[in-house]
């Protein structure tokens, strides 16, 4: 095979566009192969033939770079909202616990005359000052099971504080920012059915859809709307790396792969006795 190189007309592309070009040199048999990566759909299969998949391109989702988080609220972030539930619940029960211990123990002298609610509020304000490091003071002549209690608490609060003291810190050095987009179900806040929540959108939003591959359109609509632009990878990576070249911060960022792929194939004329020869892998 010989392989001789046919340009496509210049004036007919900025006319007309590439693709449809291109398709018109396979239709006018004026080539054998057009080497360039198309997307093979059910409109172009009815007037070409593709080769095997010259490559495989997964999808994205471009977004805005996330914000910081406040840091406001770091004081909370290092316990899910579980522990702090779990943390104050214990409490309240070692609080009652402890004190019952007391009341009920006639052999403690010092507390004969004073009423259940007396000693809840000097255990509470004990167990307050454990917990903020501040320590405290249990006489040895306490009943047993009411200073193993205590003690199983301190021992607890010394791994729990350390763990949240360590947390804290790490937020408060480290800035952390909010979750972005991974799935389409995050994007459309819905488990089930999220292309007709995305189809509705657009249906009543027509100015964020992107016609013809824009994605020059696609990355304006991220950066002024605050919207997400599904695209395949190079098209992301692309995007991101332009838009650094003109802003020092980083304001585009790409989510996980998306479970969609896009595969990429040469064109080859409809029919051509050519094509077994060409299209091997």
């Amino acid at each position: 095979m010989r392989l001789v190189y046919i340009p496509a007309n210049l004036t007919e592309i900025k006319k007309f566009g590439i693709i449809p070009v291109l398709i018109q040199q396979l239709l006018k048999k004026e080539v054998d192969i057009v080497p360039y990566a198309f997307a093979p759909t059910p409109e172009l299969w009815k007037h070409v033939d593709f080769s095997i998949p010259l490559g495989i391109e997964y999808y994205n989702l471009l977004q805005q770079y996330p914000k910081t988080e406040n840091r406001l609220t770091a004081i909370i972030r290092p316990f899910s909202l579980t522990v702090w539930v779990l943390f104050i619940i214990s409490f309240v029960i070692m609080v009652i616990f402890i004190a019952l211990i007391t009341h009920y123990n006639q052999q403690i002298k010092d507390f004969k005359s004073k009423s259940l609610m007396n000693i809840v509020n000097r255990y509470a304000i004990y167990m307050l000052t454990v917990i903020t490091g501040q320590g405290n003071h249990l006489s040895s002549k306490e009943k047993f099971s009411l200073r193993l209690a205590v003690g199983l608490w301190c021992l607890t609060m010394i791994v729990l504080v350390n763990a949240y003291s360590g947390t804290l810190t790490s937020y408060l050095t480290v800035p952390k920012l909010v979750p972005i987009v991974n799935t389409f179900a995050e994007l459309s806040k819905a488990n089930s059915g999220p292309y007709k929540v995305f189809g509705n959108s657009l249906r009543n939003n027509p100015q964020l859809l992107v016609k013809g591959g824009n994605i020059f359109e696609g990355m304006k609509n991220v950066l002024e709307r605050n919207a997400a632009y599904f695209t395949n990878r190079v098209a992301v990576q692309y995007m991101m790396a332009l838009d650094m070249q003109t802003h020092s911060n980083c304001r585009l960022t790409a989510s996980d792969p998306i479970p969609y792929m896009d595969y990429y194939s040469a064109a080859l004329p409809q029919g051509s006795r050519h094509n077994w020869i060409i299209n091997h892998e």
